[in-house]
């Protein structure tokens, strides 16, 4: 579904202070997809966190994935600690959009990180299994316009290339969470798109993705 070469490097990412009258360079949100595992049995998946930074919109849409990439098990406890640390890092949890799969004991995290003004959403698959979520964003690397940190990458694009034959996908479903959340903001509806300055929930609306996004945004 992707090939290696379709996987693009960045050694440093682009200032989210650049030229803000160029759409191009515009700088719009910050989402961290939470792939959470169930277990810490050795045969278990990890937990996976991957945040996106989201630059320019449609013909020159850019996501960059960022350095502090997460895939480690952990208990319940050790997870919202991470969670906390990664979100401060990138910018606090009022600047930051978190999306956690609303699937069993992950609903316990989502309502706690909402209890904690976190901007969360709970992302609801509907039947809609990991490689169909995975096909419907697989033209975005095609495109060149998603791109990897060069020095923190090699787990994340092991699987993204590797994925239905590694061991391990949860990095691919975190990533995927969030470029699916950000296609939903990006394309045009009829006569209607999303505009700048729509938050993703406004975006989420027009687009008729509210069946899969409980939000607090």
């Amino acid at each position: 579904m992707v090939h290696k070469e379709w996987l693009r490097y960045y050694t440093e990412l682009p200032s989210r202070n650049a030229d803000q009258s160029d759409n191009t360079l515009r700088y719009y949100k910050t989402l961290l997809g939470i792939d959470l595992a169930i277990s810490q049995k050795d045969t278990a998946d990890y937990t996976a966190m991957v945040a996106v930074h989201v630059f320019g919109f449609q013909e020159s849409l850019k996501i960059y994935v960022d350095p502090i990439i997460i895939n480690k098990r952990l208990t319940h406890k050790e997870t919202l600690e991470e969670i906390e640390k990664t979100v401060k890092h990138l910018g606090g949890k009022h600047k930051v959009h978190v999306i956690v799969e609303d699937v069993g004991y992950q609903a316990a995290v989502i309502q706690y990180l909402d209890n904690n003004n976190y901007r969360v959403a709970g992302f609801k698959v509907h039947g809609m299994d990991k490689r169909a979520r995975f096909v419907a964003v697989s033209h975005l690397f095609e495109s060149r316009k998603v791109w990897l940190p060069q020095s923190t990458s090699k787990a994340l694009a092991a699987q993204l290339v590797g994925f239905g034959i590694e061991k391990h996908d949860d990095l691919v479903d975190a990533l995927v969470m969030t470029l699916q959340c950000i296609l939903a903001g990006d394309r045009p509806v009829g006569n209607q798109r999303a505009q700048v300055g729509m938050s993703y929930q406004e975006m989420f609306e027009l687009q008729g993705w509210g069946e899969n996004l409980d939000m607090n945004w």
